[in-house]
């Protein structure tokens, strides 16, 4: 009799040790997914700072999930604790603008970057530890001087120091062609959110209110504004000059025959 009780102890003993790891995986497995299917409650406050760094960092996946939390909180709210649509669609209106501006200033730069990107130095680490700084022009040969120097001076330093520097540029390039790429991403989801409440409101036969410009965003629009205005002086000066400078060289032209 006390063989069989000691024989059933040892057997409910490893049947314990059996489903005990399957019940701990279970409670974890009810836990995580308790946990994906709660979906996080923000403040206010908590969104607002949320779109603000999605629009420092033209991050677009962040910006979709700003306007998804706030949709579900909208939502959830009672209509007298709800913020207004209005409010809502001027400031998606001034994001869709702002991020409009943003991309054609980094297009701008970008394209103004490749241009000189060639003479632009670099500063690149070699082999030893030291850091070389130089262009991408100067790694170049085009033409037989440099081809004569480029013979006399091919030493191992001078051609690791080359080529570190050609991977540096490149390396420089397309980091500035992801940011171009990252900002254009950016404005696509601010244009989609502003055409979301654009449709909204067609439907409700509502008037689409004003954009809604932080303090820091009038600012920026008001900066490029003056100095695209200053450009615009400028390059209308410089025309005047050169028409006058011809003016004159024609006159001087027909009084000499």
């Amino acid at each position: 009799m006390n063989g069989e009780r000691a024989q059933a102890a040892e057997t409910a003993k490893t049947l314990r040790e059996i489903a005990e790891p399957d019940a701990r995986m279970k409670g974890e497995n009810s836990r995580e997914n308790m946990l994906e299917s709660v979906a996080p409650i923000y403040t206010r406050a908590e969104l607002a700072r949320m779109e603000w760094r999605a629009h420092r960092m033209h991050d677009a996946n962040l910006l979709l999930e700003v306007e998804a939390a706030r949709t579900e909180s909208w939502t959830r709210h009672a209509p007298e604790k709800r913020e207004p649509r209005e409010a809502l669609a001027a400031r998606a209106l001034a994001h869709e603008i702002v991020a409009e501006f943003d991309l054609k200033e980094a297009r701008e730069a970008h394209a103004a970057q490749a241009k000189r990107s060639r003479f632009t130095p670099v500063a690149a680490r070699i082999s030893d530890g030291s850091i070389v700084t130089g262009s991408v022009r100067q790694t170049e040969i085009l033409s037989r001087a440099e081809a004569i120097i480029h013979i006399v001076e091919n030493t191992p330093e001078r051609r690791e120091r080359f080529k570190q520097i050609a991977r540096a540029a490149e390396s420089r390039d397309a980091h500035a062609q992801v940011s171009v790429e990252a900002t254009a991403r950016y404005f696509s989801a601010a244009q989609s959110i502003a055409e979301g409440f654009r449709q909204e409101f067609r439907r409700e036969g509502k008037p689409f209110p004003a954009p809604a410009f932080s303090k820091s965003e009038l600012d920026r629009l008001d900066l490029n504004r003056t100095r695209e205005h200053g450009l615009a002086q400028s390059h209308d000066a410089h025309a005047h000059t050169a028409r006058e400078q011809k003016t004159q060289t024609f006159q001087a032209h027909v009084h000499i025959r």
